[in-house]
């Protein structure tokens, strides 16, 4: 064996890595290594060695991610779905995304461990909702299947979890504190654990013995492991990058009062989008975190014909947006809105959530900041999305309009629990597509912001919060 075969061996045993953000980077490094004609080969070898050595259909989703990631359809798939040991719904998802077929034999539909006795004892559904082995709402939408279907899903879910944990007895713990320096007690993070492992694994267990035993249409099946799913193909090889040099210049060189951080986020936002780069319509980032004090800001954007806006009624109908407003699937890989007439009121969000969906436990901390995405006012016309490494294009026709951008700061697998991660996302519209949006509108775009800062006197002492909002506004 080469130190080639080595190093890519190697890679892909990092996929393995509890901390989502590192899954994100190696998968993406990984399906570069793919696509190289140089190292495909090799790649493909290792990706099929590891399949084959996978413990769990959560392990074998999580591997499948590179070829999905690195779109490339000339990747074998028939060796591939021959190496998985343990198959699933979800696994036979992604393996058509990425031979772009489908397959009549659903083997998948028979790993699962058979019905749940009726008196299972349900101890494992206190592991199973708590948010760091698995996001809540998953359990939530296999309890909302069982009321809609009548069959003991959770039950089962519990079965599986509990068969899985006597199949591989290796210990894991979900807190994985050695992750964080000092004041573990105020930090807060997302792991891939053992526990995590199975719960997901047993998740995609009972979704096949309800396709297989109780008359589940594949359809519901796919639909439903979705929710366990490593990455949206809509966003597959978008990685975090270098920070945006305007927010550096948002930092300052040592904790500040109110009336500095007003005017230091209005002097920095005005010389952004003064420049040749487009206009930012939405920020979600965290400023800073230092050891007695930290920050996080929110840029949210409106068009209003109204002079008295104040930030809190648009901060708090731009929270109420999630669930409710979105940009929609087009296609496997594209995100889509198209135009639409204004709507009437006091103002009107000139941006809308990525998606109303589950981007992928690789994106976990991303959806705690979620992107929003250009609205398109008119009678006929849509946007569109392209992921790459470095951000989403935002397209109208074949005219990029915009981009959406993702970066880390001050990162860690940990975040203090009375702010989000320590992560960023912006979305940027060119100059001349908010102009039209002005004309059309005949309203003004406006920008609103939401800063939340927390301090302590001392090391290790208690935190205090504050909370302010604004409005970026030139002073003439």
């Amino acid at each position: 064996m080469t130190s080639l075969h080595l190093s890519v061996e190697s890679l892909f045993s990092r996929l393995s890595s509890p901390v989502p953000v590192t899954k994100l980077l190696v998968g993406s490094h990984l399906a570069t290594v793919l696509t190289r004609q140089d190292t495909r080969a090799i790649a493909q070898e290792a990706l099929i060695k590891g399949l084959r050595e996978a413990r769990f259909e959560s392990e074998v989703t999580e591997l499948l991610a590179v070829p999905l990631i690195a779109g490339d359809s000339s990747v074998d798939v028939d060796a591939l779905r021959a190496a998985i040991e343990f198959p699933s719904v979800l696994s036979d998802s992604i393996l058509s995304l990425i031979g772009r077929r489908e397959f009549l034999v659903k083997a998948w539909m028979t790993a699962h461990s058979g019905p749940s006795p009726r008196f299972h004892s349900p101890k494992s559904l206190d592991i199973l909702r708590k948010a760091q082995i698995i996001p809540p709402f998953v359990g939530y939408r296999l309890a909302g299947l069982e009321q809609d279907s009548g069959l003991p899903l959770l039950r089962q879910w519990c079965f599986e979890f509990d068969s899985l944990a006597q199949r591989s007895e290796e210990e894991g713990s979900s807190q994985f504190m050695h992750f964080s320096s000092g004041g573990h007690e105020h930090k807060v993070g997302q792991f891939a654990s053992i526990d995590s492992h199975r719960a997901r694994s047993a998740y995609l267990r009972t979704l096949a013995i309800a396709s297989e035993r109780w008359g589940m249409p594949i359809e519901v099946a796919e639909d439903f492991a979705e929710a366990v799913r490593p990455v949206d193909p809509k966003l597959c090889g978008f990685v975090p990058t270098k920070a945006p040099d305007w927010t550096d210049k948002l930092i300052p060189n040592e904790n500040i009062g109110d009336e500095e951080w007003v005017e230091n986020i209005r002097s920095v936002i005005l010389g952004r989008n003064s420049g040749a780069d487009g206009t930012i319509l939405h920020a979600d980032f965290l400023v800073a975190e230092r050891k007695n004090w930290a920050a996080e800001l929110e840029l949210v954007t409106v068009f209003s014909d109204k002079d008295d806006v104040k930030a809190e009624e648009v901060l708090l109908r731009h929270h109420e947006l999630p669930g409710h407003w979105s940009y929609k699937t087009a296609d496997t890989f594209t995100f889509r809105t198209t135009a639409e007439g204004l709507p009437g009121g006091r103002f009107v969000p000139a941006a809308i959530p990525i998606s109303d969906d589950y981007l992928g436990h690789f994106y976990c901390e991303m959806m705690s900041r979620l992107p929003y995405l250009p609205r398109r006012f008119g009678r006929t016309g849509e946007l569109r999305t392209r992921s790459s490494s470095s951000q989403i294009e935002i397209l109208s026709g074949s005219e990029t309009i915009g981009r959406v951008v993702y970066w880390n700061r001050d990162w860690s697998p940990t975040h203090l629990r009375y702010l989000k991660p320590n992560c960023g996302v912006a979305t940027i519209a060119s100059a001349q597509f908010v102009t039209e949006m002005e004309e059309y509108s005949r309203k003004k775009l406006l920008t609103f912001w939401h800063l939340k800062r927390i301090e302590r006197q001392k090391d290790y002492g208690p935190w205090d919060a504050k909370v302010l909002f604004g409005e970026v506004v030139q002073i003439h």
